[in-house]
């Protein structure tokens, strides 16, 4: 009975720890996040992005330096089509996170291709690389027949998430 009061004692300053170290991480989170746009503002961000020097960056200005419109929408909160200092970070964090996400999406779409191939077992997997950008397979590598190429295009296009499948396997005789 003691050994079990003590193990949920333990349980329970290792609970207040973790929350004590979440409150601590989300403070320090919202602090830089105020001192970067401070920051930013100072620093001058929009002399980056704002090449017309009218103290704002459109969406053509934005789009120039490779931003995503998604991120740049998402990110002028008064929604006049133009970033000031503050919404020329956070959209930058947003690019970010649009980023991080398709590379996981990717990811993601590369090992449901290679398991649908394993699964299926009609090519030999150990011979055929899988690589995903944007939503775009493209499967290299040799196989020992036109069928098996074909299959293993025929498989990855019926992936959820696939956009479009580069065939470039090889037939080895």
């Amino acid at each position: 009975m003691h050994a079990t009061q003590s193990g949920l004692d333990l349980a329970r300053r290792a609970v207040a720890l973790l929350a004590l170290g979440a409150a601590s991480a989300l403070g320090v989170r919202a602090a830089l996040a105020d001192s970067t746009a401070a920051a930013a503002h100072d620093s001058g961000v929009l002399k980056l992005y704002d090449s017309n020097g009218d103290g704002s960056v459109s969406l053509k200005e934005w789009l120039s330096h490779h931003g995503s419109e998604r991120a740049f929408r998402a990110a002028d909160a008064n929604h006049d089509g133009r970033l000031d200092a503050a919404e020329v970070v956070k959209a930058n964090s947003y690019d970010d996170r649009i980023r991080a996400a398709e590379f996981a999406g990717d990811a993601w779409i590369t090992a449901k291709v290679k398991a649908a191939l394993v699964q299926d077992g009609a090519v030999p997997v150990l011979g055929v690389q899988v690589q995903t950008q944007d939503g775009t397979v493209q499967l290299s590598g040799f196989v020992t027949s036109a069928q098996q190429a074909a299959r293993a295009a025929q498989i990855a296009a019926h992936v959820d998430g696939v956009k479009k499948v580069i065939n470039s396997l090889v037939v080895k005789s």
